[in-house]
């Protein structure tokens, strides 16, 4: 399945938030969104998973999933396509960690456990690492764990297409390079991954296509080689950055800020 938008706009109070943005994440590809705070990475990512907009939010322009209108699809068979973690980690429900990982089941039946559905807990778990506390409430997990399971709900839902808004937030090192392996497996598999990212050197390392966005705008798209250059980091983050490899990982480098001007 191929998601896109095509010049979605979107006004939040009177002011523009994103403006007239193009995307495309096709099958296979890590796509990460990156930009300074503000930039509009939330709000894109919340109408590429097809999220309702709230009072006071206007959209124009089009999200598309295989050529199709998102918007005319129903929540199950949008939930069957599109899985979508959340930058908020709150869990409102007093569940186990194992029952909350489950609720990425409900697109698919919604009614009693089959064995497909709990081999689908069982490997989400698995592979974020927390079948270790699937008993555990989750409101006794410490916000790392507490991120690993909502992580594993979403990964549960087994949607060609995985949207993720900052997921390494709260994550310890070591959990930030299992989970981008994971997304390079289920690219590799043909599935699709499109994240907002702060760190630059996972995108770099990790992702096939960054999207730089601006003050709501798209100010570099392309491998994330030849968006990551020092030039474009001076002009959209006002900072000298250091691009370069050290033992041939790739990492980007935020020296210092550069002043800017009054």
């Amino acid at each position: 399945m191929t998601l896109s938008a095509r010049a979605l706009t979107v006004i939040a109070d009177g002011r523009t938030v994103l403006d007239g943005i193009d995307i495309d994440v096709p099958p296979g590809q890590i796509v990460a969104v990156a930009g300074p705070n503000g930039a509009g990475k939330s709000t894109l990512l919340r109408a590429l998973a097809g999220i309702g907009a709230e009072a006071g939010i206007v959209r124009s322009g089009q999200v598309l999933l295989d050529g199709r209108l998102l918007d005319k699809l129903d929540g199950r068979a949008r939930g069957r396509a599109i899985a979508y973690l959340p930058q908020e980690r709150t869990v409102h429900w007093a569940l186990d960690a194992r029952r909350v990982v489950a609720l990425g089941r409900l697109p698919h039946g919604g009614g009693a456990m089959t064995a497909a559905d709990r081999a689908a807990v069982d490997r989400a778990l698995a592979d974020m690492d927390a079948a270790g506390f699937g008993a555990r409430p989750v409101s006794r997990l410490s916000g790392g764990e507490r991120a690993r399971v909502l992580l594993a709900r979403a990964l549960a839902q087994d949607a060609p297409i995985l949207v993720a808004d900052e997921p390494t937030a709260g994550l310890d090192p070591a959990h930030a390079l299992d989970l981008f392996g994971h997304f390079t497996r289920l690219a590799s598999a043909g599935r699709s991954v499109v994240v907002a990212l702060h760190d630059l050197s996972l995108a770099r390392r990790f992702c096939h296509t960054l999207v730089l966005l601006q003050r709501g705008k798209v100010a570099a798209s392309g491998p994330p080689g030849d968006v990551l250059t020092p030039p474009i980091l001076a002009d959209v983050y006002g900072i000298k950055a250091v691009v370069g490899e050290i033992d041939g990982i790739p990492v980007v480098v935020a020296a210092e800020p550069l002043t800017r001007s009054s």
